[in-house]
């Protein structure tokens, strides 16, 4: 099978889009550098003018934003979007989405109404694309294209072909983060202990 590119007349092999996708998805452990690699390539087969990577928190009932990417770069982000009392049912039940979720007009879909609007991208269509690893839900992959009814069923379908690799590296990336910020804050305690050793003996050596 082949897949049609952006660029007119250019045709791309399913295999080889998986696999150049996946190189670039899996090519770095910092989340937003990974996630504009894939994204410079998936534009080039797929509508696309941003991307970003969301998780659902259940304990403050909102999305947190981690990542975005566009034409000028990946960035980490920290936007936490708060949901109403029935998109938190519906997502955490499972009925909201179980694989993909096409908007092509934000304004008729009680998320899309919020997404855009929090993320400054007025007037866009987008693919929400679900994460998971075992059953085990790890978040969101949200691609934007700029206009309304951009995306169609074959778009998603294409998607979609990078579930696994997205879900994988994006787990690697999460947990990489959370022992860097670890690491980072047994270093802040231990300045602090020091400097509060400091405070308390002066320059006498106690031994």
């Amino acid at each position: 099978h082949y897949i049609q590119s952006n660029t007119p007349g250019k045709l791309m092999d399913e295999n080889l889009f998986f696999k150049k996708a996946t190189l670039l998805i899996c090519s770095s452990l910092d989340v937003e550098v990974s996630l504009f690699r894939s994204f410079q390539f998936i534009r080039s087969v797929i509508p696309a003018d941003a991307m970003s990577l969301n998780i659902y928190e259940p304990n403050i009932g909102a999305l947190r934003y981690l990542a975005i990417a566009d034409r000028n770069g990946g960035a980490k982000v920290n936007h936490i979007i708060k949901l109403p009392d029935s998109m938190i049912h519906a997502i955490e039940s499972g009925s909201r989405m179980q694989n993909y979720k096409i908007i092509n007009r934000p304004e008729d879909d009680p998320i899309g109404r919020i997404i855009p609007d929090k993320l400054e991208l007025h007037d866009h269509s987008f693919i929400a694309l679900r994460l998971f690893v075992e059953q085990q839900r790890l978040g969101v992959i949200d691609l934007f294209a700029r206009g309304l009814d951009r995306y169609t069923e074959e778009h998603a379908n294409r998607l979609a072909q990078l579930r696994e690799p997205f879900s994988i590296a994006m787990a690697n990336a999460l947990k990489h983060q959370e022992i860097v910020d670890l690491k980072e804050n047994l270093l802040s305690d231990n300045r602090y202990l020091n400097s509060e050793l400091f405070s308390q003996t002066g320059d006498e050596v106690i031994g």
